[in-house]
């Protein structure tokens, strides 16, 4: 194969157009500190749920080693039954994620399965 006649093979693909539509997001107020919002969508059996726990560094000056100590017990510190990594390894076998993101703000838990 000679470097001119390289890559002609895919000059006749053609591809549809790409259909972009931002979804309506939902807001509910569950009372005065906290509100839930989410996109509903039936295409895929997915679901993240993403809680915002804002205190963090910003507000805990002097102690700021509290946020990521909690933060690192939360994922690593696992149940009664699922000790210590054994709880994250039950979530993945089951398809399911946990990530907890410390901010200077927030802490941050994601669940999606």
């Amino acid at each position: 194969m000679t470097v001119k006649g390289q890559g002609k093979f895919v000059e006749d693909i053609r591809f549809p157009e790409l259909e972009v539509v931002i979804p309506e997001v939902k807001k509910e107020l569950l009372d005065d500190a906290t509100s839930l919002y989410y996109i509903a969508n039936d295409y895929f059996p997915v679901m993240t749920v993403e809680i915002h726990f804002y205190g963090g560094k910003a507000v805990l000056k002097e102690k700021t080693e509290v946020p990521q100590l909690l933060a690192s017990v939360m994922k690593f510190g696992g149940t009664v039954k699922n000790p210590k990594e054994a709880f994250l390894e039950k979530l993945a076998g089951n398809g399911a994620d946990l990530e907890i993101l410390n901010e200077y703000d927030k802490t941050i838990v994601r669940l999606s399965f």
